[in-house]
Order: structure tokens, then C-alpha cells, then sequence
């Protein structure tokens, strides 16, 4: 057993099962005065459990506030040391950005204010970027190939390639997985961006800084802190995880050590052994618990710890990473569907040989993270059920005795909401955030009871979902939603309806068993019923824009935005193509000579390969006849994936214009 699995054992484990004993069994003295019945069994179940996975994050929390109080000079210093170091000249760092039906505009404004911010700390020479696109939208594709050639115009930052994939194997991890067999022989690392990442280039300096120092290092992961959102759910996450996340990140790191977890985004990755000895492969049986794996990174990092890799995070870095956050309930749903589907796949993983006991662990907390919610749901019912069997038993029961499952189930909410104040004022110490004063409190307070209304919700929410998760068999893994889509009636009814009859079922049962019970339990129902106004509170972004012009729910890179962060917001308002239409822009990649050899020369660069006459002849014929506009959306990629075509229309084109000068 390793020295970091030992102290684990001792400052973690052992903590939390003593304090999780204590509680269990203060629990079953009371249930066994009378003796158990099946309730008493399964409440008692559930509750150590439950009371186990509460004990073990809040443990993890408090150990990393406690770090955090000690190493807060430590950071400044880093902070302020880290600007002045020299360029990373000697090494090559690719930056893979993946990108899925995005929206061009933001997503290269992100690209070009990361490569300024690396510019700006003097390593441009050592970074290159890479767009690896596997869109499908035929219009989104254009407009990603007309902004990667605006880029490749502006004066330094011609260090910036655009690929699209042709087949679309596995997804975001076979797209990276291809950039790997193709250009990964070129660089010692790689920075692993999502979509919606946007990282500072003093961090990526840092982060390639780190992976040097440290030869056994293959994935250094970088917290992310969530930004640009404005409804109020997206505002009361953001702030969660700027006030409560660093000290969750350095409890992490504490625990785990060398076996800590990639997220699959804002990472660094030795690419050597992660291209020799990370490739997925698919799980034998049938879906959902076999197929291809979905989730991806928690596999890839259990690999490279096989390989004889550390796996770290970089607890200390949260000030320069960012990405983006769900924007509503019904997204964060979506969401929660996706990752179920992989993370229950981890299940076939936990015992598979070879594994690391952390990466164990990391399979068994994926897992178990959605199956925690249907636990809640049950601990519910045999609390109930425990009450109406005392009642029907007739024996007098003092209110403790009556209760101790609903007391012992407050007294850990009171330590949860201890935490989160300890968390909030820690965050105001710290000299990297801004100077909130009594809005710190204001704000914390708003988030526990937005958190407070939103966990029944949420709770019912990630039970269908593994129901969904379970039953559904396709394994489509649906492209994430990023919209701020204005509120309605019918799409609440259709996201919240089934939420809302729980809760009106759960409180008439309730009622119908006993007032006080049902007034022990009005946080869990209560949410619950009003969750369709809930949704139209949290969707609001008007809500949201006006706590944040009264200082409520602001987080550090809101009060004081960093300048890659102000950078890509300028460029994406003010470099934004104009919208026009698709056939508008089809006819400028088959009539203008520069834009048709571009898309040409990328289609052939990716390796495309030509379709058959019988394919492409008829659609060559309807885009002459009646332009683009007369194919489908799955005709038109046809046509702008095979080059020769391309060339053929835009030859078609220079022909027609020169007969028209000479009549």
C-alpha cells in the first residue's frame, strides 16, 4: 500500500467512518427499543449510507478550507511570480479544441483571446492551437471554416489550424484520439479544451511549467470556474462554485494525490503515453452497461495511472480557467442524462483487474453520484413508512424516539449549511476575490435557499434520469445545449410536470399520515410543488442581470474580469459575421476562386474521399437548377463534402460570369 493510499486511510476513511458509525448507531438505538421491523432495516441502510457520502465531501471540504487558510500566502506569491517567468521556448504544447455544432462566433473569440493572453506572456512560439470540428450543421460549418481564415489573417496567429472529421467515430474522444495518430508525434503536451472553454495563457504557461518539473506527470487537471451566464439558476451555480469550489478542489487534491481524476477538459496531457496507452475500448455486452464507453475521461485517466502516470489536480490554479454552466433546469437535466449514461458504465470498471484503488474509487463516486438521489427518495418513504406503522402499533412514543430520523437528517443539513458559511468566508478573505463585505452574506444566504428549493427538484430529476439512463439502449450521447432560451409556460409543464405531481402526491400522503410529519418534511415537498414558478424564477435572466447589478450572486471574474475573458467578449460582439443565409454563404464558397480552393484544400487535407457519380450528379444538377436551398440538410453536407463537386460548381460559376461579360 502506497504512503498516499495510507494517509488517505487514516485522515479521510477513518474520520468518516467513525463519524458515520456514531451517527448510525445513535440511529439504531432508537429504532431497536421495540425491536426492528423491515422499515427500521432499510431506514437504517440508507441512512448510514446517505449520512457516509454526506460525511465523506463535507470532511473533504473542511480539509481543504483548512489548506487553504495555510497556503493563501503561498498563492499570492505564485500569482505573483508566475508573469514574470521566461517564455517556454524549447517545448511544443498543442491546444485541441473540440468543437460540436457550436456557435462559430464564440467559439473562435474564445480562440483568438487565448491566443493573444499566450502572446501577451511571451510563449506564443511554443503553443499551437488546433480546431478539430465534427459539425454537422452544414451552415455552422462555413461560418466555422470563414472565421478560422479571419484568424489565420490576423498578424501573429497564423499558429492556428482548423480540421473537420469526415466520420464522426466515438465522438469528442475519437475526435482526440485522431488528432493523436495524426500530428500528436509533433508535441510533448497537449491542453484539453471543451467548447466552452476559455483557459488564461499565464495558466497554460504554468500548466506546461508543472508537466516539465514533473516526468511521471501525465495529466495535470485544472479546476474551472463557471462564467457568462445570466439566468438566475446559471448565477446561483456560478457563484457556488467560485465561493464553495476551491476548497472542495483542494480537499480532492489532498486525498487523492497522484491518483486524482481528469475531467476531460481545461487538462494538460503528456501525449506519448496517452497516445500509447489511453485508447478506449469498448465494453463487451450490450447497452447501457456495454457498447462503446461514453465517459470517456475517467477511463483515459484510469489508464494513464495504469501506465505508471500520476494524475493530479491543480488545486491552486482556479484563477484563469473558466467554462460555462448549464443555464437552466431543464439543461442541467440533459446534462445529468448524458453523464448518467457513462458514469453507470463505470460500474463494469470497478472491479476490472489491473486498476488503481483511486481509480477505483473515481468509478465507484461517478456511479454512485446519481444513485445517491434515488436513495434520498427511498429514505423518504421508510421514514414515512416507520411513522404510520408507530402510529398503527399504538405504543406511546416520546418526540425524539418519534423523529430521530428527521432530527439526525436536520442536524447534518445545519453542518452542511456550517460548511458553506466557513466556505463563504474564506472566499472574502481571500485577496484574489472582490471586496463583498455583507453582500458575501447576502448572497451566500440567497444560494442555500435557492440550493435548498432546487434539491428536491433535482433530486426527482436525477431519478428519471437513471431510470432513462438504465432502459434507454441507443447510447446517442447528444451534443450539450448552451442556450438562454426565454421561459414558457409549456416547456415547464413538459420539464417540471412530473416534478410538480410528486411533490402535490407526496404532501396530501403526508398530510393524510400525520401534520407534524408532513411539517418535518415541507423542505422536500414543498420544492417540489412549486417547481413549474421555480423554473420560471431560476430561467429568468432579467432576475439574474438584476442581482448582479446590486452585487448579489457576483463571482471574482465577474467583479474584476480577467482581460482573455473581456477579450472574447469584444471580439465575439465585434467580429461577428453577419448573419446572412446559408445559401448566401454557399454561393461565396462556390464564386469566390479563394473561398472555394480553402474548403477545397480542407476537404482534401482531412482525407475526404469522392462519392459516386450516382450520388453527387443529381444534387450537382438541383444546386444549378435551383441553388442550394432546394437539397435537404443532409443533401447539402453531400455537396460540400466532396471537393470535386465543390470545384465543378465553382468552375460552373466563373463560366456563367464570363458569358455574362462577354453578352
Amino acid at each position: 500500500m502506497s504512503r498516499a493510499t495510507v494517509r488517505t486511510v487514516f485522515v479521510v476513511v477513518l474520520p468518516v467512518v467513525a463519524a458515520t458509525a456514531s451517527a448510525s448507531g445513535l440511529l439504531a438505538v432508537t429504532l431497536g427499543r421495540d425491536g426492528f421491523s423491515p422499515p427500521d432495516v432499510l431506514l437504517l441502510g440508507t441512512f448510514t449510507i446517505l449520512f457516509a457520502w454526506i460525511a465523506f465531501w463535507l470532511w473533504v471540504a473542511l480539509m481543504g478550507a483548512f489548506r487553504l487558510a495555510r497556503t493563501s500566502a503561498m498563492r499570492r506569491a505564485l500569482a505573483e511570480h508566475a508573469s514574470s517567468r521566461p517564455p517556454l521556448e524549447a517545448l511544443r504544447t498543442a491546444i485541441v479544441f473540440p468543437i460540436h455544432n457550436e456557435d462559430p462566433d464564440a467559439v473562435f473569440a474564445r480562440v483568438r483571446a487565448m491566443l493573444e493572453s499566450l502572446a501577451a506572456a511571451g510563449a506564443s512560439a511554443a503553443f499551437e492551437m488546433f480546431v478539430l470540428s465534427d459539425t454537422t450543421d452544414p451552415d455552422i460549418w462555413l461560418r466555422e471554416e470563414l472565421a478560422w481564415a479571419e484568424i489565420r489573417k490576423a498578424p501573429g496567429l497564423s499558429r492556428t489550424y482548423y480540421r473537420r472529421r469526415q466520420h464522426k467515430f466515438r465522438k469528442k474522444s475519437g475526435n482526440i484520439a485522431d488528432f493523436c495518430r495524426r500530428w500528436g508525434g509533433r508535441y510533448e503536451y497537449m491542453i484539453v479544451l471543451d467548447a466552452d472553454s476559455i483557459m488564461d495563457g499565464d495558466v497554460m504557461v504554468e500548466m506546461v511549467r508543472r508537466m516539465e518539473a514533473a516526468p511521471r506527470l501525465g495529466i495535470l487537471q485544472v479546476p474551472s470556474m463557471l462564467i457568462l451566464r445570466d439566468t438566475l439558476f446559471a448565477r446561483a451555480e456560478q457563484f457556488a462554485a467560485a465561493t464553495y469550489g476551491p476548497a472542495v478542489f483542494a480537499g480532492i487534491a489532498y486525498c487523492f494525490g497522484g491518483s486524482g481524476n481528469y475531467w476531460g477538459h481545461n487538462a494538460i496531457v503528456r501525449v506519448k503515453p496517452f497516445a500509447e496507452r489511453c485508447g478506449l475500448p469498448g465494453l463487451p455486452g450490450r447497452p447501457p452497461f456495454g457498447g462503446p464507453i461514453l465517459s470517456h475521461d475517467f477511463v483515459e485517466a484510469a489508464l494513464m495511472r495504469r501506465a505508471g502516470y500520476e494524475v493530479r489536480l491543480a488545486w491552486d490554479l482556479t484563477s484563469g480557467s473558466y467554462e460555462q454552466g448549464p443555464a437552466s433546469l431543464d439543461i442541467a437535466r440533459e446534462r445529468d442524462v448524458r453523464w448518467c449514461r457513462g458514469n453507470l458504465q463505470h460500474l463494469r470498471l470497478v472491479f476490472a483487474p489491473a486498476f488503481s484503488a483511486g481509480s477505483r474509487a473515481h468509478f465507484a463516486i461517478g456511479a454512485f453520484f446519481y444513485g445517491i438521489s434515488a436513495l434520498w427518495g427511498a429514505y423518504i418513504l421508510f421514514v414515512a413508512a416507520r411513522y404510520v406503522m408507530d402510529a398503527d402499533s399504538g405504543l406511546p412514543m416520546a418526540g425524539f424516539d418519534r423523529y430521530a430520523p428527521l432530527v439526525l437528517s436536520a442536524g447534518v443539513a445545519c453542518v452542511l449549511l456550517g460548511g458553506k458559511v466557513l466556505a463563504a468566508l474564506l472566499s472574502k478573505l481571500d485577496p484574489v476575490g472582490p471586496a463583498r463585505g455583507r453582500k458575501v452574506a447576502a448572497s451566500t444566504a440567497l444560494e442555500i435557499l435557492l440550493s435548498a428549493l432546487i434539491a428536491p427538484i433535482r433530486m426527482v430529476s436525477q431519478v428519471t434520469c437513471l431510470v432513462a439512463a438504465v432502459s434507454d439502449t441507443s447510447m446517442d450521447w447528444a451534443a450539450a445545449r448552451r442556450d438562454e432560451r426565454t421561459w414558457s409556460l409549456r416547456r415547464a409543464l413538459r420539464t417540471q410536470g412530473l416534478e410538480t405531481f410528486v411533490g402535490v402526491v407526496l404532501a396530501v400522503a403526508l398530510f393524510g399520515v400525520a401534520r407534524g410529519l408532513a411539517l418535518w418534511l415541507a423542505p422536500v415537498w414543498v420544492g417540489l410543488v412549486l417547481a413549474i414558478p421555480i423554473d420560471a424564477l431560476l430561467s429568468s435572466r432579467r432576475l439574474g442581470r438584476a442581482l448582479r447589478a446590486r452585487g448579489l450572486l457576483v463571482t471574482p471574474a465577474e467583479a474584476e474580469p480577467p482581460e482573455v475573458i473581456r477579450r472574447a467578449l469584444e471580439l465575439e460582439r465585434e467580429h461577428a459575421l453577419s448573419p446572412g443565409s446559408f445559401a448566401s454563404r454557399f454561393e461565396s464558397f462556390i464564386g469566390d476562386s479563394w473561398l472555394n480552393a480553402l474548403h477545397v484544400g480542407l476537404l482534401r487535407s482531412a482525407g475526404s474521399r469522392e462519392l459516386s457519380a450516382s450520388v453527387v450528379e443529381p444534387l450537382f444538377e438541383a444546386v444549378l437548377a435551383g441553388g442550394i436551398g432546394e437539397l435537404s440538410k443532409r443533401e447539402s453536407m453531400v455537396v460540400l463534402s466532396d471537393a470535386k463537386v465543390m470545384e465543378r460548381l465553382h468552375r460552373h460559376r466563373c463560366i456563367e460570369r464570363m458569358r455574362g461579360s462577354a453578352a
